[in-house]
């Protein structure tokens, strides 16, 4: 309850995950993205749940700019066969949890450096997610990102007309296998 209606940049219906589990017919499921922002930081939330599965949050920075990379095959973290293909879509960012994995809960956040490298920034944003499901189908993982971290312009600072997109899809876990699918949005 505390992101306002207008906040909500991405709705997606609760049905449309081919990965349910058998009785689970909300599991394996993204509801929809959440973004706000002040002066100092950019807030993101993934509204979903998974179960023995992960996402993955991909931020464009620059939508339409030749910065960011399409292809993330060879990627260095968490590597689940990304491909884009939407024109001027190119991921400069991407945020990655594990929920309800046991020992393995946690989030990650990296700068995409080439198709192949990053840089974790996981110390450099504030995050959390709801591992253990309390919330229900109001859990999921929510962050909030410094504009410094994301435009290396100083605290607070963003590029006139600055735009974002954003994607996230569930992504199934065991690597090196994982892949993205089952769920995604917008």
């Amino acid at each position: 309850d505390e992101w306002a209606p207008y906040t909500l940049v991405a709705d997606d219906p609760d049905d449309d995950s081919t990965w349910h589990p058998p009785l689970l017919p909300l599991m394996n499921e993204l509801y929809g993205l959440y973004v706000d922002w002040d002066a100092e930081f950019l807030y993101i939330a993934v509204n979903g749940q998974v179960q023995s599965n992960s996402w993955l949050l991909y931020l464009d920075t620059d939508p339409g700019g030749a910065n960011g990379q399409t292809n993330l095959t060879a990627i260095d973290s968490w590597e689940r066969g990304t491909t884009f293909t939407a024109s001027g879509f190119r991921a400069d960012f991407q945020y990655g949890c594990y929920q309800h994995q046991g020992a393995y809960d946690g989030d990650s956040f990296f700068s995409i450096d080439s198709a192949t490298t990053t840089t974790s920034l996981s110390d450099s944003i504030i995050s959390d997610f709801d591992s253990s499901h309390a919330y229900g189908v109001s859990g999921g993982s929510e962050m909030a990102i410094p504009w410094d971290v994301l435009y290396g312009l100083g605290p607070g600072q963003v590029p006139a007309n600055a735009q974002l997109s954003l994607v996230c899809s569930i992504c199934w876990d065991p690597e090196p296998d994982g892949s993205l699918g089952g769920d995604s949005v917008p």
